[in-house]
């Protein structure tokens, strides 16, 4: 007479397990609404676990390139803004030496003001620097590396445009020959300096391409990493809604297999 109550135990163990990992299932769906994450440790998904991880390393790699590519932006933009200036001066400096030339004003005045403005270019062009590179005041060099291994990297070379490195250092407008050799000086530091403009202007626009694409493979990084390791709010509320009528289901037929055998028990009574 024992077989009976045993194999009532037995189906009753059964339907206590089969119960216990409905509600853990519960707990894990619960904790991915909650979070919004599946995959939390290896033990979740070994390969999507690392190979997230693997993307955000590399999204970290191309974000710390990004940050280099913005700040050498910067660096170009500086030596934009100091040839803007400089071609004002240029053209101020221009205009003066023509009033000498056309016999307007006192030569010694306005070479004096010339002198001046001929400082003002130096002084522009040494403080256009950022972050210790200066691409106007010198040979300095600006390299830059677009990607996490420094596989693809562009070098900006600077010029030098003070009055010496545009030939303009021993130019003066003191009479009307020297005013017309200073226009034609002028003439060509002009040229030179819008030459080396467009040439900062091509390499402020090619990274920015850099610093666009970056951001734009960053967030695509990110993307893949999220679609290895979040959860699916859609399918996990699907899933703890059927979890949750496994559980009930499991805890009726539990209380009627113990309801069961206690009807047979009563029976020895």
């Amino acid at each position: 007479m024992s077989a009976p109550s045993i194999t009532l135990r037995l189906a009753t163990r059964s339907d206590l397990l089969s119960l216990r990992q409905t509600v853990d299932l519960i707990g894990r769906s619960q904790q991915r609404l909650s979070s919004g994450v599946r995959v939390n440790a290896p033990v979740d998904n070994p390969s999507a676990y690392f190979g997230a991880q693997s993307l955000r390393n590399r999204g970290d790699d191309f974000g710390n390139a990004k940050d280099a590519i913005g700040q050498a932006v910067n660096t170009v933009k500086s030596g934009l803004d100091g040839l803007t200036a400089v071609t004002e001066i240029l053209g101020q400096m221009k205009a003066l030496a023509e009033q000498v030339l056309a016999g307007q004003g006192s030569a010694p005045e306005l070479n004096a003001q010339f002198n001046e403005l001929r400082g003002q270019i130096d002084t522009i062009a040494n403080d256009a620097g950022y972050q210790g590179v200066n691409l106007i005041g010198g040979a300095n060099t600006l390299k830059i590396n677009f990607n996490e291994n420094a596989a693809t990297e562009q070098t900006i070379t600077g010029t030098t445009n003070t009055a010496s490195g545009l030939a303009l250092d021993a130019v003066s407008i003191s009479n009307a020959a020297a005013a017309s050799d200073a226009i034609a000086a002028l003439a060509g530091a002009l040229s030179s300096v819008r030459a080396r403009s467009t040439a900062l202007g091509s390499n402020a626009s090619f990274l920015q391409i850099g610093l666009d694409f970056n951001t734009r493979h960053i967030n695509t990084l990110q993307e893949g990493a999220d679609k290895l390791t979040l959860s699916d709010a859609n399918e996990e509320a699907a899933n703890l809604t059927a979890l949750q009528t496994r559980q009930q289901v499991g805890t009726s037929a539990l209380a009627l297999a113990a309801q069961s055998e206690r009807s047979i028990l009563a029976l020895f009574q």
